[in-house]
């Protein structure tokens, strides 16, 4: 496994069912990930999709405004 970058990182604790866990564990096999590295890109994906989402509701509440 390469050394991670040095970045200031904290570490979480998160629980599962056993069937999640093992539906993580073999999604990320089959992407050649770590079920940590899955976990992670799953988390980024879902922040950037709520971001996107804030930043169109805040389009639509000025558009709702000047109507």
């Amino acid at each position: 496994m390469a050394p991670r970058k040095a970045e200031t990182t904290e570490r979480i604790n998160v629980f599962f069912s056993p069937s999640t866990i093992e539906q993580l564990r073999e999604a990320a096999e089959d992407r050649g990930a770590t079920v940590s590295g899955l976990v992670r890109k799953i988390v980024m994906d879902w922040l950037r999709e709520e971001e996107k989402r804030e930043q169109r509701d805040q389009i639509d509440r000025k558009r709702s405004i000047s109507d």
